[in-house]
C-alpha cells in the first residue's frame, strides 16, 4: 500500500531531512500526509494604517518609504520600517532581526501581520510575519489568512 512506503523512498529528500521527519515520528508516507499544525494564527483580518487599534492582531499592506536600524541603551537592535497605505503611515518594528535591512527596501510592497501597540506615544506594528509582495492585491502565503503552526525542528521548515 502507498499509505505504508516508508519516508526513506520520498523522492528528492536529502538523508538530513529524513533524519528529522523521523525525528518527528514520521516513519510513512501516511504519517506525512496526517502531520497536522498544533494550532493555527488568524491573521486574516486586512486592515488599513487608518483602523489599526492598540492591541489588535491585523494585516497591514503597503509600500515601504524608509528602512533602518537603531540601538538601544541597553546594547539591542531594532529594526524599524515605515510603510504607507496611500492615506497614512505606520512604523513597523522587529527586534534583533539584522537581516530585515537587507531584505526589505523602500519603494517594495510589503504585506505584514503583527500586533499594534503603543511605542513612544505613537502607534506602531510589532512584526510577527511579513511577506514582499508585486502589489498590493497579491495573494500571500504568511499573512492576510489562516497560517497553520507546526511544531519546528530545526532546518525542518
Amino acid at each position: 500500500m502507498k499509505g505504508e512506503t516508508p519516508i526513506q523512498l520520498l523522492p528528492a529528500t536529502s538523508s538530513i531531512t529524513i533524519k528529522r521527519l523521523i525525528t518527528l515520528g514520521i516513519l510513512t508516507y501516511e504519517d506525512l500526509l496526517n502531520y497536522f499544525p498544533f494550532r493555527y494564527e488568524n491573521y486574516s483580518r486586512i486592515s488599513s494604517i487608518g483602523q489599526a487599534q492598540p492591541t489588535e492582531k491585523i494585516t497591514l499592506k503597503g509600500r515601504v518609504i524608509t528602512v533602518h536600524n537603531e540601538y538601544t541603551k541597553n546594547g539591542k537592535n531594532v529594526q524599524k520600517v515605515c510603510i504607507t497605505d496611500g492615506n497614512l503611515q505606520i512604523k513597523l518594528i522587529w527586534f534583533n532581526q539584522p537581516f530585515i535591512i537587507r531584505t526589505v527596501r523602500p519603494h517594495h510592497y510589503i504585506s505584514v501581520s503583527g500586533i499594534i501597540n503603543l511605542f513612544a506615544r505613537s502607534i506602531v506594528m510589532q512584526v510577527e510575519h511579513y511577506e514582499i509582495v508585486a502589489s498590493l492585491e497579491e495573494e500571500t502565503i504568511h499573512t492576510g489568512r489562516l497560517v497553520p503552526i507546526y511544531p519546528e525542528i530545526r532546518g525542518l521548515f
